[in-house]
């Protein structure tokens, strides 16, 4: 065996950066199998068709209070490449994921981590929940991701700067690159408190990242961010005149202690699906400074302060989504391979401290084990929601007459609906099919070509993964009415229907502190803690048949 001194700097390389390939292959299935979903995705293709012939249209950003010009430039680029193609779509992800791996790898290897905590890094990040949902779609985080990154790979040449014209060419760097994070998604906003954090950290904290060239180089970054965040509002109020929180959309972002409440209990929820394998660490690491060992890693105090500011910028929203939680696992990723780093040391030690220490890494590796099914769960199940989604339109759009009428069997309306109406037109070249929700109390109106009703189908839908238009237990009410309508109306007949299953692989950790919040709705659904049940999903298509 090649003994470790004697090994090459290109294999030592190539072990360091194995998590990109990682990235490449996490990708892989969504390349196999692209397709657009029914969330944003026809609206991000109108916008990007508009803006690459010349127009300037951001669709209804500004009524929604919503600034966000790299989002819509970033999808335009993509759609140059071959127009409506999901692959060319998917391949932009990959590489922005593959970048996003690497920055991370790059920057714990550059601000004095090991290269195992480097590896960590990188691996736990590329594997972890949120992956599938935000590379699997066309999600803003994608971009927002890469922009993130940008600005923190920023902050390295400014230290290396040695005259005044190249510190301020690298200012000027970092506050154009942290400028394309706010451009990209609002709440890249929150890179100021944390920047300024992190400053006030190495300033004022006695003994706590002593190097002058850290001290400068993260006062250089909160003054970019100074200046990215005025520039960015000015110009956001030179093109949208309203205040942040008065768009259709951005009102729903509210200062309230019952909204924010929940909203902490939604993200505890996600958190122990995705990232309970940290709590073992954790309860290590606070043992360890309990018996008076100091941890050495500067990078724990700065990743908990990242980790903590993107949890907090959200609490407000009304809403949670597994995808808002990348930039936190950004941070996490850090954070947890400090935490193993410093454990590690301790196994060696006698009594009850190596004993804990190696306990509690066997646990989280455990857990860990356990996570990654939750991960299979979450790719699978939006591959499967999209190529149904995607069989559906496209039968439709191949077998409907001119003028037909599509209608949709939701109780209530969705985006799914509206998707449906602007994809036909501008993915399916099929604009002359209109779409509506059903109202089976009413007579069904005379279309002038074909009638059609589309019927979602969803049973043992995990509470806790990838969004769907589609709630199992609403969605069963809904079909059992419709069952009923079609057995009194016989001129109905089913043409087309399509069900994917497989069984599930769900560790559901959330379901251990059932019994102290059992009122919420992700306890009162009967499910098991091991979730393999069939997962099936798929819709029926009938169609009137005139007498």
């Amino acid at each position: 065996m090649t003994s470790t001194r004697n090994r090459s700097p290109i294999w030592d390389t190539l072990l360091l950066y194995s998590p990109v390939l990682m990235a490449v292959l996490v990708m892989l299935p969504r390349l196999l199998s692209p397709q657009f979903g029914l969330f944003d995705d026809g609206r991000t293709l109108v916008t990007a068709q508009t803006l690459t012939s010349g127009t300037w249209y951001t669709g209804k950003d500004s009524i929604e209070g919503r600034f966000r010009p790299i989002h819509w430039l970033w999808f335009s680029v993509l759609y140059l490449l071959d127009g409506a193609n999901p692959f060319w779509f998917f391949i932009g992800n990959m590489l922005a994921l593959a970048f996003v791996t690497w920055g991370i790898i790059f920057l714990v290897r550059k601000v004095g981590g090991s290269g195992l905590q480097a590896w960590l890094a990188g691996a736990v990040f590329v594997l972890a929940g949120p992956i599938p949902e935000t590379f699997f779609s066309l999600k803003g985080e994608v971009h927002q991701s890469v922009f993130l990154m940008l600005a923190l790979l920023s902050m390295l040449p400014y230290s290396k700067s040695q005259s005044r014209w190249q510190k301020a060419g690298a200012l000027v760097l970092s506050a154009m690159a942290v400028l394309l994070a706010n451009f990209s998604k609002e709440t890249s906003v929150v890179l100021l408190p944390i920047s300024v954090t992190w400053y006030a950290l190495v300033r004022f904290i006695p003994g706590y990242g002593k190097e002058s060239d850290r001290r400068d180089r993260y006062g250089a970054f909160a003054f970019a961010n100074i200046i990215a965040v005025i520039v960015f509002f000015i110009i956001r109020t030179w093109v949208i005149s309203m205040q942040v929180n008065t768009g259709t959309y951005t009102q729903r972002y509210a200062i309230d202690f019952g909204q924010i409440l929940q909203s902490v209990v939604r993200w505890g929820g996600w958190l122990v699906r995705d990232f309970f394998w940290v709590v073992p660490l954790l309860l290590a690491a606070l043992l360890l400074i309990a018996s008076r060992r100091k941890l050495q890693s500067v990078l724990l105090l700065e990743s908990f302060v990242w980790m903590g500011a993107w949890m907090g910028i959200y609490l407000p929203w009304n809403f949670m989504a597994e995808y808002y939680m990348l930039p936190f696992t950004m941070g996490l990723a850090v954070f947890a391979s400090a935490l193993v780093v410093e454990i590690i040391p301790a196994v060696r030690d006698h009594g009850w401290r190596g004993l804990s220490s190696l306990t509690a890494l066997g646990l989280s590796l455990l857990f860990f084990i356990g996570s990654l099914f939750n991960t299979l769960t979450n790719a699978r199940v939006q591959l499967v929601v999209d190529e149904s989604n995607a069989r559906m339109m496209t039968e439709v759009a191949r077998s409907a007459a001119p003028n037909s009428l599509i209608l949709v069997n939701f109780q209530d309306f969705t985006e799914y609906v509206a998707e449906m109406q602007t994809q036909f037109g501008a993915l399916y070249r099929r604009p002359d099919l209109r779409v509506e929700m059903i109202n089976l109390e009413e007579t069904i109106p005379d279309a002038g070509g074909d009638t059609y009703i589309v019927a979602a189908s969803v049973n043992n839908q995990p509470l806790l993964t990838v969004r769907m238009g589609v709630v199992e237990e609403a969605q069963g009410i809904w079909n059992e009415r419709l069952k009923e309508f079609l057995q009194a109306n016989d001129n109905w007949k089913s043409v087309y229907e399509a069900m994917r299953t497989f069984r599930l692989s769900d560790v559901n950790y959330p379901r251990l502190f059932c019994p102290f919040i059992k009122t919420r709705a992700f306890c009162a659904t009967p499910a098991p803690l091991v979730d393999t049940r069939p997962f099936t999903y798929g819709w029926t298509i009938y169609k009137l048949e005139n007498p």
